[in-house]
């Protein structure tokens, strides 16, 4: 049995376009959009502490680092990139 590689077919390739789209507009926190020394922040309401936690520690396994920071009488959350 032989096997070629051929170029994706348009459905294919419209798929995959489609998929691509999707997940970029599916990120909830803009952590990949940080540079160094930039921050976002949220209302508390509407923020998951610990999901913003998570997303931060598993992050900075890669080399990136943040900080969420809790501003309780601001009621802000705020996630730092400092590293």
């Amino acid at each position: 049995m032989t096997i070629e590689i051929v170029e994706s077919s348009p459905a294919a390739i419209q798929l995959a376009q489609a998929l691509q789209d999707k997940s970029a507009n599916s990120k909830k926190y803009p952590f990949d959009d940080l540079n160094v020394g930039q921050s976002f922040r949220m209302k508390l309401a509407d923020a998951n502490v610990a999901s913003l936690r998570a997303i931060a520690s598993r992050k900075s396994r890669n080399g990136l680092m943040f900080k969420v920071i809790i501003h309780e009488g601001e009621g802000l959350a705020e996630v730092a990139r400092i590293a």
